[in-house]
């Protein structure tokens, strides 16, 4: 697959953010966006990519059906596969406690000492904290 610009990306009606130019090399089916970052899914046989460089990222929102997405940004390091990101709006109506939790272990991995088990305990944390955006959407 060759590298596209960001102005060969469609976004339909339907809200699936669809590659213009590019098809799956098994079946010919439309490359479609997913959630993570920089990974395309054949709309037919749903065989997973990643495209080359030269294509901008987008990341969506992980709570369903909540279109807002951003890309890199210049005081992180680039958006890679498999990440994951709550918008502003959502993030909001996380715990306060599991904001706190979350940012005291992310202040702790820029430090010596961070262990695996460290690592699935920030793990955790996120899942809970994406948990939690779900079901406030979700007005559970």
């Amino acid at each position: 697959m060759t590298a596209k610009s960001s102005s060969q990306i469609d976004e339909p009606a339907r809200g699936r953010l669809v590659f213009r130019g590019g098809c799956c090399s098994r079946c010919s089916g439309a490359l479609e966006w997913t959630q993570w970052a920089g990974t395309l899914q054949c709309s037919t046989c749903r065989t997973g990519t990643i495209p080359g460089p030269g294509v901008a990222i987008r990341v969506r929102c992980c709570v369903p059906f909540c279109e807002r997405t951003r890309g890199d940004r210049k005081t992180e390091p680039p958006l890679g596969p498999g990440t994951e990101w709550i918008c502003g709006e959502h993030w909001q109506r996380v715990p306060r406690r599991l904001k706190l939790i979350r940012s005291r272990l992310k202040r702790r991995s820029a430090g010596a000492g961070w262990t695996d088990t460290d690592k699935l305990i920030s793990a955790r944390v996120w899942l809970r904290c994406k948990r939690a955006a779900i079901e406030a959407a979700a007005g559970l």
